[in-house]
C-alpha cells in the first residue's frame, strides 16, 4: 500500500513519469525491432542516465554480474560444443 501512495506521489511531482515514457518508448522500439535490442537497451539508460533520473552508481548496482557471468559461461560452452561437432551428433 506505500509502495501506491508513493508511486502517486510520484507521478503528481513528474519524477514518475518519465521513467515511465522511457521505458514504453523502448519496449515499442524492442516489440517493433525498430532498433538492435542492445541499442535500445542502452539508450534507455542512456536517457536516464543524462535525464539525471538514475545516477551512475545506481545504475551500476542494478547490474546483476552473476547473471551476466552465468550467461557468458554458458555461451562459452556452447560455442565450444558447437566447434566440436556434438550437436550434430545429438
Amino acid at each position: 500500500m506505500m509502495f501506491i501512495i508513493q508511486f502517486v506521489k510520484g507521478i503528481q511531482d513528474g519524477r514518475t513519469l518519465l521513467p515511465i515514457v522511457v521505458f514504453l518508448l523502448v519496449y515499442v522500439a524492442l516489440t517493433f525491432e525498430l532498433v538492435n535490442k542492445a541499442v535500445a537497451a542502452l539508450l534507455g539508460v542512456m536517457i536516464l542516465l543524462v535525464l539525471h533520473v538514475v545516477s551512475e552508481h545506481q545504475a551500476v548496482e542494478f547490474i546483476d554480474f552473476e547473471t551476466i557471468m552465468l550467461l557468458l559461461g554458458m555461451m562459452s560452452i556452447v560455442a565450444i560444443l558447437r566447434k566440436s561437432g556434438f550437436f550434430s551428433i545429438v
